[in-house]
């Protein structure tokens, strides 16, 4: 199934304040991720050529920490399949209870090939959804003391190993249907996703109040 559009959930605050005065959606710190696997530390399993007693435990944690600071995440939604019916991405009631500020919030649609063209130094692609399993990774210690960057980023060439860190998530995930946009080494305080002439709806919340609507107006 081709994807379409793209839905982005957020509050009415966030939206007319910041995303459409400067048509772009803020790329945010993996720290502030929702699933547990990106929060805490990430899975190595072995750590190859360390020179010292540090535990693997310690060391997770010291290449966790480095990949997370160069790491900028933004989280979108794409149309379900539910027995062979497309459910749109922005009727998906969880994500507006989550997201969507309860409901009261926003969810923008947004063109896909386009924002892909107007973003072409951010990785777009689909969360995969698996059963726990313990197919981790392996990192070169030696070769992370050296060069930390060079390291992370020789990482990051390989697709199989950006698909374990960034692009999969346990089933129970699954119902959020989520693309995700990723920027490595992001060298801006701020990073963030060009919207502009991307945008083909803007959909209130049930609980969202109409006072808002002119001061979208202004920009769409």
């Amino acid at each position: 199934m081709e994807t379409k559009y793209i839905y982005h959930f957020t509050k009415m605050s966030t939206l007319v304040k910041y995303i459409l005065p400067e048509m772009s959606i803020r790329l945010n710190s993996i720290k502030k991720m929702n699933d547990p696997r990106e929060t805490k530390n990430l899975g190595f399993s072995q750590i190859i050529n360390s020179d010292d007693n540090s535990s693997l435990e310690e060391n997770n944690k010291e290449f966790s920490d480095f990949i997370k600071k160069n790491i900028k995440i933004s989280s979108f939604v794409y149309n379900a399949k539910v027995k062979g019916s497309t459910i749109e991405g922005f009727k998906n009631t969880m994500m507006w209870a989550h997201y969507g500020n309860n409901h009261k919030g926003v969810c923008i649609a947004l063109k896909y090939k386009e924002i892909k063209e107007k973003n072409k130094e951010i990785k777009f692609e689909k969360i995969k959804y698996f059963k726990p399993d313990n197919n981790f990774l392996q990192i070169d210690k030696q070769e992370f003391k050296k060069n930390k960057k060079t390291s992370i980023e020789n990482l990051f060439k390989n697709k199989e190993t950006l698909k374990k860190l960034f692009f999969q998530k346990t089933w129970e995930w699954s119902n959020e249907n989520e693309i995700r946009a990723l920027i490595i080494n992001g060298k801006k305080k701020d990073d963030f996703i060009k919207i502009k002439d991307c945008i083909e709806m803007i959909y209130l919340g049930v609980e969202c109040s109409e006072n808002y609507i002119p001061s979208i107006q202004k920009y769409i």
